[in-house]
């Protein structure tokens, strides 16, 4: 898939608590974020990637205003960096000399964003400047790939009784708001589960966030399935699926940094 489709990858760097729900609240946007707290980490993973946009905590305490500019003059000077990502600021201060220094004469592209405003201004300014930004793309939904970390289950009753005569267990390969993509454990059931059947009752185990959801199947390709959730799903359930769509995000930022950190 090209970066138009899947758009741009969000890095926070130094990240605070308020950042931390900043981030949670842009996943439920389907934006693809990042918290990473090492510099120079943050430079290899910058390397890696053909389109991202990093935002950076000035407010750092182990980096003084010198060493920011440092920093942050070293990736807009940097031939390659500067082609890959473009920085924003996130600051509890606002300081007229860093506004004027970082966006008009060192010319960052993502903002000064000042977070001793409400949480939903700080965050309506920063989906402001990703929606100018096209960060995006043409993706519509954030999906995860869930490892052996995500099960479903589904019980089918019979239609003249309570009694369960079918209990279906599967693994999910990966899960977004929309739906998830799995594999079933036992295929005796392909032939049950048939593309448009509906489901009222689907137990979701997202590492140990249990949750029951509606769905139905909307494409069946051998033994992988396609479920989509049901549109009505209520807010607190999609919560849950987001905050495991970050977190599984987080995972597999650690788990690459720490394949950097052994080389």
């Amino acid at each position: 898939m090209n970066n138009e489709y899947i758009g741009k990858i969000l890095f926070f760097l130094y990240p605070l608590s308020i950042i931390e729900k900043l981030a949670i609240e842009l996943v439920k946007n389907e934006y693809e974020v990042y918290l990473i707290d090492d510099k120079e980490i943050m430079i290899e993973l910058l390397k890696k990637q053909n389109d991202s946009i990093l935002y950076i905590n000035i407010d750092e305490a182990s980096m003084e205003e010198k060493d920011w500019e440092e920093y942050i003059l070293n990736i807009v000077n940097d031939e390659q960096l500067n082609k890959k990502v473009n920085i924003g600021l996130l600051t509890h201060k606002k300081k007229e000399h860093l506004i004027k220094k970082y966006l008009f004469d060192i010319g960052i592209k993502c903002g000064y964003v000042e977070l001793n405003l409400k949480l939903v201004n700080s965050i309506n300014l920063i989906l402001k400047t990703l929606e100018a930004k096209e960060a995006k793309g043409r993706r519509k939904y954030l999906r995860v790939s869930c490892g052996k970390n995500a099960k479903f289950n589904i019980e089918i009753k019979d239609s003249r009784s309570s009694f369960i005569i079918h209990h279906i267990n599967g693994i999910i390969h990966d899960i977004s708001s929309f739906g998830f993509a799995c594999k079933i454990t036992d295929e005796k059931y392909k032939d049950i589960l048939t593309e448009k059947l509906k489901f009222k009752n689907i137990q979701l185990n997202l590492r140990g966030f249990i949750c029951i959801v509606a769905g139905e199947i909307m494409l069946k390709r051998e033994n992988i399935y396609i479920f989509k959730f049901d549109p009505l799903t209520p807010p607190f359930i999609k919560n849950k699926i987001y905050q495991f769509i970050y977190n599984e995000l987080q995972i597999n930022i650690n788990n690459e940094i720490k394949i950097i950190k052994k080389k």
